[in-house]
């Protein structure tokens, strides 16, 4: 099996039975061309596996029968969107804050992580489509925070911060 990373290999690791030899690509393109190299070798027995990314949202297939991509964006989405963090939260989290954070989010703490995913997401692939370079990785979402709209309403703005100052 294929994989694009460590965390992937982290997290198949203890998944796929002992006769499943897993192999760290170095990345998508590197596992994609990996896996189109012994397609044409008639290999038989190997398989990808690949983040989604924004593929689906910009009409590209996978090269080969042979590759999967993940349900969601990346495997980080896959098991947000799963019962696993049901699981981490049961065992790891406060209940009386997770159900006072709830109630002030006035929803799960799935979806309060959902919303605040989904607007780095449609960032980048808003960065994606204008070819904008926007390093998020480097900078890190530590470098943003939430504010007040300024037209006095409840909804918040995503704001980038510089030298401690919102950038808004």
């Amino acid at each position: 099996m294929l994989l694009e990373g460590e965390d992937d290999h982290r997290f198949w690791d203890r998944r796929v039975s002992q006769g499943c030899e897993l192999v760290i690509g170095d990345g998508k393109q590197n596992v994609e061309g990996a896996v189109r190299r012994l397609d044409t070798r008639r290999f038989s027995g190997a398989l990808g596996i690949v983040d989604a990314d924004f593929d689906r949202l910009q009409g590209r297939a996978l090269p080969s029968p042979n590759l999967l991509a993940t349900d969601a964006h990346d495997l980080e989405c896959v098991l947000l969107r799963s019962p696993a963090l049901d699981g981490v939260l049961a065992e790891y989290g406060d209940r009386a804050k997770i159900r006072r954070f709830e109630a002030t989010q006035g929803g799960t703490v799935r979806d309060a992580l959902l919303a605040r995913g989904l607007i780095f997401g449609r960032l980048r692939w808003l960065a994606l489509r204008r070819g904008w370079n926007l390093p998020l990785r480097r900078v890190g979402s530590r470098a943003f925070h939430w504010s007040q709209n300024l037209g006095g309403g409840s909804g918040r703005t995503l704001c980038r911060c510089r030298n401690g100052r919102s950038a808004g």
